[in-house]
């Protein structure tokens, strides 16, 4: 079969795939900051293409003032140190949750190309937050994509002829087969370096706008955020979260302040935020990484004149975008999975004692919000290239149960002092070893 002919289905869909990322990259074929088509995708989703008012000042003010009645209690509690925690909260609409979140996951964006075929995928163990440290104030999302002399004369022709080209979405489709007769492999490589981080950042978008149409606040999923001093929360989306489960608005509105308030006060740690980071990172790169490896798949398979994989393309062009495996990530995975049970632990005991005090156990807000979180939060998990994990919960609240039941509750605190006193994945499950460490070490 001789790609590109009339009736060959491979040209079409190539031609397809490239034009629609030329409505993202223009006539310009240099990467294009992936942080820009993440907000794109994302506030479009958010918004369903509708313009957005502002909070309600008045709901705004209401909202500030429970915010503030949370923010009294827990530190009265000595559960947070953080003063002023009433001055943190930002009532916002979908599209400027949705445009804030893409900016502050800014981070899962980044990713390291491989500089050429010989050099080998980054070892996941040798990308843990132990082995590098990460500057939460100084995260951007610029790239490392290097073009080979043969890639940028490949692209710089290309470029050209689209320079000249007043519709680039029909332009790809309608010259592929030339462009893939003269160097198929080159052209392809050279696209993988393009399009891969720029499908991941489409995906990245389309999850964050997903996730805005659900999200109460910006901790549903346990993600640390950069450069955001305020916690934001969706009015709109918690009025439709008490009508659904018959709960007061007040009474939600606490309860979201609560938990945002407990969230922040452990992934704002630097310690924890570093280390979730550079695990998260890790995994985003293998996830790009994934997608330029497909690309350049085909491009070999095209310069040997393999025709095979065109059929198992063809019946599943979305394969082309499928992330790794979660088990391909080893330690990374292990180790994000036990500082999501450990922070979700943490936040389920301080919330069921504050639910006891404040609401007088009298409310069904938790068991709610748990089948919220699995039906709908949840759901977007996919932004971390991770499978849910149906026991992490239960592994968090075994640990807590067993560090309460042999220490008063004042120990918690110790789970959150620097990264030596972070449970291990072992010690999650063994909170007397955890206890045990920290005694041999003098940290009790």
């Amino acid at each position: 079969m001789t790609f590109g002919q009339p009736d060959d289905p491979a040209g079409d869909f190539f031609g397809q795939v490239m034009g629609s990322m030329m409505k993202f990259i223009g006539t310009s074929l240099s990467p294009q900051d992936p942080t820009d088509i993440t907000k794109s995708i994302a506030v479009s989703i958010a918004t369903e293409g509708k313009t957005e008012s502002n909070v309600d000042p008045e709901l705004r003010i209401s909202m500030e003032r429970i915010f503030k009645i949370a923010g009294i209690y827990l530190a009265d509690m000595e559960v947070i140190d953080q003063p002023g925690a009433d001055r943190l909260i930002e009532p916002v609409e979908r599209g400027a949750w949705a445009i804030q979140t893409a900016s502050d996951w800014r981070y899962l964006n980044q990713y390291d190309s491989k500089q050429n075929d010989n050099e080998p995928t980054p070892d996941t163990e040798q990308h843990t937050a132990t082995n590098v440290p990460i500057d939460i104030d100084n995260i951007d999302s610029s790239t490392s994509s290097t073009l080979s002399p043969e890639e940028e004369k490949t692209l710089a022709k290309l470029e050209a002829s689209l320079a000249n080209s007043t519709d680039p979405f029909n332009h790809i489709a309608d010259n592929m087969t030339d462009y893939m007769s003269q160097d198929p492999k080159s052209l392809m490589s050279a696209w993988s370096k393009i399009i891969g981080p720029t499908i991941s950042a489409m995906q990245l978008g389309a999850s964050i706008g997903a996730l805005s149409q659900h999200e109460l606040g910006q901790y549903g999923l346990l993600i640390p955020r950069v450069g955001s001093s305020k916690i934001m929360v969706i009015p709109r989306n918690m009025e439709i979260f008490a009508k659904d489960w018959s709960l007061g608005t007040d009474e939600v509105w606490l309860w979201v302040s609560l938990r945002e308030i407990l969230a922040h006060n452990v992934l704002s740690r630097p310690h924890v935020a570093n280390k979730l980071i550079s695990l998260l990172s890790t995994i985003s790169a293998q996830v790009a990484q994934a997608t330029m490896d497909a690309m350049q798949q085909v491009g070999d398979m095209l310069a040997t004149g393999e025709t095979d994989y065109f059929e198992q393309l063809m019946s599943d062009p979305l394969s082309l975008m499928n992330e790794p495996t979660s088990s391909q990530y080893g330690p990374a995975e292990a180790e994000i999975k036990t500082l999501n049970a450990l922070i979700t632990g943490y936040l389920d005991y301080e919330l069921s004692v504050s639910v006891d005090r404040l609401f007088g156990g009298k409310t069904n807000i938790v068991e709610a919000w748990h089948r919220y979180q699995i039906n709908e939060i949840n759901q977007e998990r996919g932004i971390l290239g991770i499978d849910p994990d149906p026991d992490g919960e239960d592994r968090g609240k075994r640990f807590i149960s067993g560090i309460l039941e042999r220490e008063s509750d004042n120990i918690l605190d110790l789970i959150w002092k620097n990264e030596d006193t972070l449970p291990t994945v072992a010690e999650l499950d063994a909170p007397g070893l955890w206890l045990e460490r920290l005694r041999i070490e003098g940290l009790l």
